[in-house]
């Protein structure tokens, strides 16, 4: 059973958020991405998901290839085999779904279990339940990008009742956001040998938007919607040192208007580098800025975050210098606690930060110590740490993996832990099993309730 106790020290927003298989097959339901529910930063839904051409999406099958998953909380299974999402709705509820899927299917076949809990964490009358779907009206309003099996990708707009309207096909990278007037954007990066080139499109339900693409520098971030239909994207350049070779330059924040056209672009001197999302496509693709709805922006690296206001100017009592590193994201096996030694550490991203109400920033971090958990910290727009924060998970190897703001201001983490370990086969090295656990704190810091929902 997992031990959740929290030495509390905001509330912030996420729409879906998995744990994914590390060194394996993602395990999540099949979606690359989802942007938080519209919020002080950005966007709509921005998902990018396999689905029929029809004008809805059919329900989860359950055939008598996909697991075996009864309808109750926790699921019993290992974290690293699940994708878990959050969705909050209305009233201090919170929609939990957890998905298994069989790898050994051509195409992956999943079943889902979804939870519905109230303000204080019960489950309510009626879920959790197998293969059904959050209700419409929980979803409101939204977009999504889906890319259509033997169509290709697309946006679509789906009404609160459910009713969908699909757009023209794109071209558009692994990636896609949607900003607050349902205008996607998404690099595209094309490899020749050890030459990248990214470029930058954005499209509507009618198509690519006129103007569009841009060509872009090699190391550029993915985009961040900001105000007034503009998009910013971030750069970490490169100087030559006096000695000889390369050296670290300043950040690049380049900010490109509705129709394509450069806006602004600012010089920001960061205390150390960004930490890279690299992909297959391109190995120095830095985190991307967290923006605004002033335009102001936000940028993290591992251990810093740096505010500028719209004119790119760095705000008073910035950079804040973080005690602890950004977490690790993804399913990455405690290989030392089985005693194992750990070759390389297994995940190069880092968790994503969270811009709440009020340009508070929220920051998942690693552990500060080997004897505790990991820590969410909340940083006001002075630089300081808010009364209240960090919230602080007391056991060793514990991680806050995601996060996502409800509307009252309440903050939804996902938390995974270690468990146990089995004997693994004499060919093979030990096998960890994790539980994942959301945590429900209010805008002060404290724990309102945790709820076990993936327990091996």
């Amino acid at each position: 059973m997992s031990d959740h106790r929290a030495t509390s020290r905001l509330g912030v927003i996420v729409l879906a958020l998995f744990v994914a298989g590390c060194g394996g097959t993602a395990t999540s339901p099949p979606t690359l991405e989802s942007a938080s529910a519209p919020s002080p930063t950005t966007t709509l839904t921005a998902t990018v998901s396999p689905g029929p051409s029809s004008s809805a999406s059919p329900p989860v099958t359950t055939p008598s290839s996909v697991p075996t998953v009864p309808a109750s909380f926790p699921v019993a299974a290992s974290a690293e085999d699940a994708g878990v999402s959050m969705v909050p709705g209305p009233d201090g509820s919170l929609y939990v779904s957890v998905t298994l899927c069989r790898e050994d299917e051509d195409p992956e076949i999943c079943t889902t279990v979804v939870a519905a809990l109230d303000e204080e964490g019960a489950i309510q009358p009626g879920w959790p339940a197998v293969g059904r779907s959050i209700p419409a009206e929980v979803l409101g309003d939204r977009y999504e990008v889906r890319d259509l099996v033997g169509e290709g990708p697309r946006l679509v707009r789906i009404e609160a009742d459910g009713t969908e309207h699909f757009g023209a096909v794109v071209p558009m990278g692994w990636y896609a956001v949607v900003g607050p007037a349902g205008t996607a954007f998404s690099v595209i990066r094309v490899s020749e040998g050890s030459e990248v080139t990214p470029t930058i499109t954005s499209f509507d339900l009618d198509g690519v938007v006129p103007g569009w693409p841009v060509q872009l520098p090699r190391g550029i971030s993915d985009p961040a919607p900001g105000p007034n239909g503009r998009v910013h994207l971030v750069e970490q350049t490169s100087a030559e040192d006096p000695g000889g070779g390369a050296r670290l330059g300043p950040a690049r924040v380049i900010v490109l208007g509705p129709n394509g056209k450069p806006w602004a672009e600012w010089s920001v001197s960061l205390p150390e580098a960004l930490p890279h999302r690299g992909s297959w496509a391109d190995p120095y693709m830095p985190m991307r800025p967290l923006v605004a709805t002033d335009g102001s922006a936000w940028l993290v690296t591992d251990t810093t975050a740096t505010a500028v206001d719209a004119t790119g100017r760095i705000r008073p009592g910035w950079p804040y210098r973080a005690s602890a590193s950004l977490g690790p994201v993804g399913w990455c096996p405690p290989c030392d606690l089985c005693g194992v030694p750990c070759a390389i550490d297994c995940s190069d991203w880092r968790t994503t930060p969270i811009l709440g109400p009020d340009n508070v920033l929220y920051l998942l971090q690693d552990a500060p110590s080997s004897t505790t958990g990991g820590q969410i910290s909340a940083i006001g727009l002075d630089g300081k740490m808010r009364d209240g924060w960090p919230v602080q998970l007391r056991r060793p190897k514990a991680t806050f993996n995601s996060a996502v703001l409800g509307p009252d201001g309440t903050l939804y983490a996902l938390v995974i832990e270690p468990e146990t370990y089995r004997d693994p086969p004499a060919d093979s090295s030990c096998v960890a099993t994790e539980s994942a656990t959301v945590l429900a704190i209010d805008p002060d810091g404290q724990v309102r309730y945790r709820v076990t929902v993936v327990e091996p």
